[in-house]
């Protein structure tokens, strides 16, 4: 594919599912994962992460050096990673010294969190998915070599490691497990570029969406590699399955859908941004004594979050701090 080409329907569905990630963050957020409202959506796009490193692997460049691959990568990847990984150390040192917090809250636990955690403090959990991009990126070159076998193998050895995560021992840190099934994804996303839209494909595609939804419903971290509920092997499939059928239904929308396609444009500046905010929000709440009940606290919340990325867009896409953060 041209990697110069926008493609309207890929960033209408990245549009679609940055909305998506936005509200299930703020049901995380506000106590809201318990409601059937968040399992109905949860096993509906139970492809939502897969689909991220799949878009990737479709522009995947041959005849290119591992050198440049990796160059490349980093230097896509790592400005906003680091950028708002500093942001969101600062906004957190902030609010612990209006708490007179301990020390370690400030050195100690932000370490671990990054290390351990997958490359993100508290402030900066959601930049697990950049660490695990940038890493998928760079042994891209190898992975394709492999031949499709050998990326159904590396999905199978994502499968092992979340048993062993869950039944054995924990495994961290995360970024160290996490890139498996983010490589299978990415493998698969270059092998389906073309044939996803096979009309066989698409029927067989949307029978497996339905029977993930309605029969057995499986899903897996991506953050950490461990199965929450069903089958990690069906986990696979029915994401591929999710996301074969987003991006033919989205084909069917040559204009995209207004302002979603426009976030789908962006979706890294929505991505890296949204998070500093939620965790602004709930501060907020905490300093006025939560005085809403989580259902609205959740509608408060995506709005105010929705709004404020939405006013401060052309700030940044507009100054010197599109390129100061990587954008």
């Amino acid at each position: 594919m041209d990697n110069k080409k926008r493609y309207i329907y890929l960033d209408t569905v990245a549009g679609v599912l940055i909305i998506y990630m936005i509200f299930m963050h703020c049901c995380q957020f506000t106590y809201m994962t318990d409601t059937q409202m968040f399992k109905i959506l949860q096993m509906s796009f139970v492809g939502f992460m897969a689909w991220f490193f799949f878009k990737s692997g479709m522009f995947h460049k041959e005849n290119v050096t591992i050198r440049d691959t990796v160059k490349k990568s980093i230097e896509k990847i790592a400005k906003p990673y680091l950028s708002f990984l500093i942001i969101g150390y600062v906004l957190l040192c902030l609010f612990l010294l209006l708490k007179n917090s301990d020390w370690s809250l400030y050195v100690r636990v932000p370490i671990k969190q990054i290390v351990m955690g997958g490359g993100g403090h508290s402030w900066g959990l959601h930049l697990w998915f950049l660490v695990c991009l940038m890493c998928t990126k760079c042994f891209s070159c190898f992975l394709i070599k492999v031949k499709l076998w050998g990326v159904i193998l590396i999905g199978l050895l994502g499968l092992a490691l979340s048993y062993i995560s869950l039944n054995i021992v924990e495994l961290r840190p995360y970024w160290g497990i996490n890139i498996f099934p983010a490589m299978f994804f990415y493998g698969v996303g270059y092998y389906l570029k073309q044939i996803q839209f096979n009309k066989y494909i698409v029927y067989t595609a949307f029978f497996v969406y339905v029977i993930s939804i309605f029969l057995y419903p499986s899903y897996v971290s991506f953050q950490s590699n461990r199965l929450c509920y069903g089958l990690y092997l069906l986990w696979l499939l029915y994401a591929i399955a999710n996301i074969v059928v987003w991006n033919n239904i989205s084909r069917l929308l040559p204009n995209g859908i207004p302002l979603v396609t426009q976030i789908g444009k962006q979706s890294l500046y929505w991505y890296a941004a949204h998070w500093m905010f939620i965790c602004i929000i709930r501060e907020i709440f905490k300093l006025l004594g939560n005085p809403f009940s989580n259902g609205q606290s959740l509608i408060i919340m995506f709005f105010f979050v929705i709004l404020l990325l939405y006013l401060l867009k052309p700030l940044v896409y507009n100054t010197r701090l599109k390129r100061l953060l990587g954008f």
